[in-house]
C-alpha cells in the first residue's frame, strides 16, 4: 500500500480516518500521529525572496547565493570538497545543513526573523510590514 498523509481538522474527518483504518485488510499497519503544523505560506516565501533581491542588489551576489549564505548562518553548514566546473580546481564549499523549503510555518518564521535582522544589521536593508 502506498503511504498516505491525512490532515484531520474536524471530528467528521477523524471519524472518516478511523473508518479507513478499520477497513484495512493487511496487518500489521504502521500509523503515525502528530500535531499538524502548516508549511510556510506563499506570503512568507515572497517576502523572503524580496529581501534576497534587495540584498543581491546591494552586494552583487545572486539572490540564491544570499539565500544559501543566510541558511548557513542560521542553520549551520557542512564543508565539502568540490571541483570548480570552470577551473577544474578542488574548492571547499559550504552547504547549509537545512533548507528553508522543508521548514514548517513556525521554523520558517524564525528563519525570516533571522534574515530580516541580519540584512538590517549588516546591509541596512529591511522591508516595512506592509511589503
Amino acid at each position: 500500500m502506498e503511504p498516505r498523509i491525512f490532515i484531520i481538522e474536524t471530528p467528521e474527518q477523524q471519524a472518516r480516518f478511523a473508518s479507513i483504518i478499520a477497513k484495512q485488510k493487511g496487518l500489521p499497519l504502521e500509523v503515525s500521529v502528530k500535531d499538524y503544523v502548516p508549511k510556510r505560506t506563499a506570503v512568507q516565501n515572497a517576502r523572503l525572496w524580496k529581501l534576497h533581491d534587495l540584498a543581491s542588489d546591494a552586494t552583487g551576489y545572486t539572490p540564491e547565493e544570499m539565500h544559501d549564505l543566510c541558511l548557513c548562518q542560521h542553520f549551520g553548514f557542512a564543508e565539502h570538497a568540490a571541483t570548480n566546473p570552470f577551473s577544474g580546481e578542488i574548492e571547499i564549499v559550504k552547504r547549509p545543513l537545512k533548507r528553508s523549503s522543508q521548514r514548517d510555518k513556525k521554523e520558517f518564521a524564525k528563519f525570516m526573523d533571522f534574515v530580516e535582522n541580519y540584512y538590517a544589521d549588516n546591509l541596512g536593508i529591511w522591508l516595512n510590514n506592509d511589503q
